[in-house]
């Protein structure tokens, strides 16, 4: 996001002593605003100087801080990449500041806050006797799982802190912010479209979250390629913005996205699979089997289950006992169904055997789980976990591990 191909040795550089060639980086500013002539940072020739000095009446040893492009690196190409770096750090601090004001927000709602500089992951927010985190196919990394989160590369760390320009030439946007490397990934993200998804407004959580995230990772981490995919009975490669035309929303069958993104996936580099779903598999075996070639092929898999407590307390059965209705969903109750509800001990009972079985389908991709307690914060937890993944993935690279 802030390579700055090109550019020479910084150097301070008296304001009488400036020479053709030159780019100046900072130190010439009236009542903190830069001077009209240097904004987006022209290459000074003998005529600009001479005009500069004219005009404006510096003092002769003040400093400013200057460079000159590399040996055949044109000037006006290194102009352009130094528009660009000011352009990102704008889009870089304006998303951090964005994720920071609507954590916040979302925080707020709740009796228990929390800390909005701190990573949800490990919170009351999300289910923690069913979490599973830091298992990836494609890489391993040397990290403690006990040492301190800040030692993670990560976007999101000292939320409140603002890049100033110069902290793109002085060597503090490592040592400040600490910001994974730009790797290349392609992402598969995959989204429930069963019935079921209409409820509690998940499917519309889904796709705003979806919208987000794409938006700031684009920015943050070019690198970053997209795949959408749609599933229920089938899946379908969709593009962006989501639309899920196509699709019979019906049951939801695992193997049929797996099965998509196997097919998609881009050998050379890292593919890591973002799922958003709220159901089982109804093809429980068949997606087992095909979540082995997932991880045979080196996939990361994160998977990101909606709170559904509340929607498993009342059940809709048939009557002569051929089980319940999928994903526990009709539109209207017919002659041979019946509705019971379950009582505290009989749900506790029931959402351990699904979160369980929800655990068995992320180990057997060789991946993470994620089970939300407050549906509403996914798209906080959403980037927040890639964030992770990216910063792991950066760990990994440099401490020298086989990819």
């Amino acid at each position: 996001m802030f390579r700055l191909d090109g550019l020479g040795k910084l150097q301070k550089v008296r304001w009488a002593h400036l020479k053709p060639g030159m780019i100046i980086i900072s130190g010439v500013s009236i009542n903190d605003n830069p001077i009209p002539e240097l904004l987006n940072f022209p290459v000074l020739s003998a005529g600009l100087i001479k005009n500069l000095q004219t005009k404006y009446q510096f003092l002769k040893d003040r400093d400013v801080l200057a460079a000159e492009a590399l040996y055949n690196f044109h000037p006006e190409d290194l102009t352009e990449r130094l528009n660009e770096a000011e352009e990102n750090r704008t889009v870089f601090n304006r998303l951090r500041e964005d994720f920071a004001a609507g954590k916040k927000l979302l925080l707020s709602g709740h009796e228990s806050k929390g800390d909005y500089t701190m990573p949800l992951l490990n919170s009351e927010f999300i289910e923690q006797d069913f979490l599973l985190k830091d298992i990836y196919n494609s890489f391993s990394y040397m990290y403690a799982l006990d040492a301190d989160l800040d030692s993670v590369p990560s976007f999101l760390s000292d939320i409140d802190l603002s890049l100033s320009f110069a902290d793109l030439f002085t060597g503090r946007l490592q040592s400040k912010f600490n910001i994974p490397e730009d790797k290349d990934v392609l992402l598969h993200i995959v989204i429930d479209f069963s019935k079921s998804m209409d409820s509690c407004g998940k499917l519309g959580i889904v796709l705003d979250t979806v919208a987000y995230f794409t938006d700031f990772y684009s920015k943050m981490a070019p690198g970053t390629k997209f795949n959408f995919y749609a599933f229920s009975d089938e899946c379908r490669p969709v593009g962006f913005p989501i639309e899920a035309a196509g699709v019979t929303r019906g049951n939801t069958s695992y193997s049929s996205f797996m099965k998509k993104v196997l097919h998609f996936r881009e050998p050379d580099i890292h593919n890591k699979i973002i799922l958003f779903t709220d159901g089982l598999p109804t093809d429980l075996n068949e997606g087992l089997h095909t979540a082995a070639f997932l991880k045979k092929n080196r996939i990361d898999y994160t998977q990101l289950i909606f709170d559904i407590r509340d929607e498993q307390r009342n059940e809709i059965k048939f009557k002569d006992g051929k089980g319940l209705a999928v994903d526990n969903v009709v539109d209207e109750l017919s002659d041979d169904m019946i509705q019971i509800t379950l009582t505290d001990d009989e749900l506790d009972n029931k959402m351990k055997r699904v979160f369980n079985d929800f655990t068995g389908i992320a180990a057997a991709c060789g991946g993470n789980q994620i089970i939300m307690r407050i549906n509403s914060l996914l798209k906080i937890v959403t980037v927040e976990c890639y964030d992770r993944y990216l910063g792991l993935l950066s760990l990994s690279e440099s401490s020298g591990d086989i990819i």
